[in-house]
Order: C-alpha cells, then structure tokens, then sequence
C-alpha cells in the first residue's frame, strides 16, 4: 500500500491548473488560497478511485498523503492523515458506508477535527511496462472539502482537475518520460496530485518560468 509513498522533502511544488475550483498560476506572482483553514484541524480520507472505494485504493493512500505531508510541512494547519489514522477511522467509514457524510462526522469527533477532505481519481495515464508513455503522463482528480460543523457542507471544491507530467515541473527536476519507468511516472504524478490538492489552502508562488 505504501509503495507509492516515497520522500518528498526535496520535490519542488506543483502546478494544477484545471478544475472550477483551480485558481490559475500567473508567472511567479504569489496564488492566493482558495481555502483558508488555518487554526482548525483537517482529516484528509484516503481518496478513491474508479475502482476502489475510500481506505482500499492504494493510489489514492499515496493522494492522501502526499496532501497531508505537504499541509503540515508548510504549517498551514493541523492536519490528520492516513499515516497515522488509528484503525477505527477505516472501520468507522466501513460502518457508516451507505451514508459517508455520517461517517465523515463520526471520523472528525473521534480526531477532533472539524474539516474533512475527500476526493477522488478520476483517470491516470501513465502508461504500462508493456506500452510505456513517450512524452507525457496525466493524473485527472477532484476533492472536496467538508465543514462536518456545517452538516458537511462543501467549503472547497476541485473539479476535474489535472496534474500533467513535465508541464509546470521545475525543469532541473524534469527527467525525458521516455526515461521513466509507468510505474516511477505515475508516482511522481501521485505526489504532485497530493500537493497540488494541498495548494490551494495557503498563498503560494506560481510556477517558475521556462
């Protein structure tokens, strides 16, 4: 489930720009946040995918925290996510499944948060080991963020938004796709995605011109 988690500490930031819910980057002028959480702690739900459901797609655990790595790194807020979810949180959804704004409000008491994120992989093409990408790869994505104080009313939205690999990639950390392995595109595609979600709740620079 991890294997898509690797160290980002050294990954330069991200552009997404797609999506209602997508404020563009402009050059390098700073973005400013679609979100503003600060000071109230964020749940971040492993994202599903076309597939699997919440807590069972491992890509969308990479999603979640990539996400949650990138908000607590930059100090936006406090934040909960999946590597140190206690193993109720996953039952609680399990319980509540046929009804997830119930189980969102039950997972944020038990964490003592009052925001909870959730989203959704729509597509990923990063190509196969059998046909692999040649000049591009693209992960499509849309989240949500609740206000469970609110009954789980959406605060943020992103809709369809997508991260596209080596656009907006600093170009000293770019390497040719046709380099990459599908599985080594996809998981730079993972972490972008993650930090891209996690942009847009503080004002951040926009990408850096090429």
């Amino acid at each position: 489930m991890k294997a898509n988690v690797i160290a980002i500490a050294c990954v330069a930031v991200v552009v997404l720009g797609a999506g209602s819910g997508c404020r563009q980057f402009i050059d390098d002028q700073m973005v400013k946040a679609q979100f503003d959480p600060r000071g109230r702690k964020i749940v971040i739900i492993p994202f599903k995918d076309q597939v699997y459901d919440y807590f069972e797609s491992d890509d969308g655990h990479a999603v979640a925290d990539h996400a949650g790595y990138y908000i607590s790194a930059q100090g936006i807020t406090p934040v909960a996510y999946e590597l140190w979810l206690p193993p109720s949180v996953p039952a609680l959804y399990k319980a509540n499944a046929a009804s997830p704004q119930t189980a969102w409000k039950e997972i944020a008491e038990v964490l003592g948060c009052d925001l909870v994120l959730v989203g959704q992989i729509e597509e990923i093409d990063a190509g196969t080991p059998d046909a692999p990408k040649l000049d591009k790869g693209t992960l499509e994505l849309s989240a949500r963020l609740l206000d469970v104080r609110q009954d789980c009313k959406v605060v943020w939205r992103m809709d369809h938004g997508k991260v596209v690999y080596p656009e907006e990639w600093e170009a000293d950390e770019v390497v040719p796709v046709d380099k990459l392995s599908s599985q080594s595109l996809k998981t730079q595609l993972l972490i972008r995605a993650g930090e891209a979600v996690a942009r847009n709740f503080h004002d951040s620079p926009g990408p850096a011109k090429h």
